[in-house]
C-alpha cells in the first residue's frame, strides 16, 4: 500500500503511481523478485476530499483534554486548599473548643430599618 498526502489530489495521484512504478521496475535488482505486479493505481475521484485535518475529531480530543485538565485542576484545587470552613476543622486542626459562631447574615432588600 501506499499512501501520499499532498494539497492537490491530482499530484497525490501522481506521486503515488510514479512510486509504484519506480519500485516495480527497482525491486528486481534490489530482492532479485521478478513476480511485482501493482494490483491498482491511484485514481482521482470525481469530488475528492480531504483526510486531514478533520475539524471533528480534532474538537473532540480538544474536548476531552480539557475536560480531563478542568477535572484534575479542580481536584488539585480542592487538595491543596489549607483553609478552615467550618467550626468542625477548627475542633480538628487546633483540638480546642469552638466557644462561639459568627454567622453569615445575607443583606436583603426587603429588610430596611424605618425611622
Amino acid at each position: 500500500n501506499i499512501t501520499v498526502k499532498h494539497e492537490e489530489p491530482a499530484m497525490a495521484v501522481a506521486i503515488a503511481n510514479e512510486i509504484a512504478l519506480v519500485f516495480q521496475n527497482e525491486i528486481v535488482e534490489i530482492m532479485n523478485v521478478d513476480n511485482v505486479s501493482i494490483l491498482s493505481t491511484a485514481e482521482l475521484g470525481d469530488s475528492p476530499s480531504p483526510v486531514s485535518p478533520n475539524p471533528m475529531l480534532n474538537m473532540a480530543i480538544a474536548f476531552v483534554v480539557g475536560l480531563m485538565g478542568a477535572v484534575g485542576i479542580a481536584f488539585l484545587l480542592d487538595y491543596l486548599d489549607t483553609t478552615i470552613k467550618d467550626e468542625k476543622e477548627v475542633e480538628d486542626v487546633l483540638e480546642l473548643p469552638v466557644l462561639g459562631v459568627i454567622p453569615n447574615f445575607e443583606k436583603s432588600e426587603e429588610k430596611k430599618l424605618i425611622v
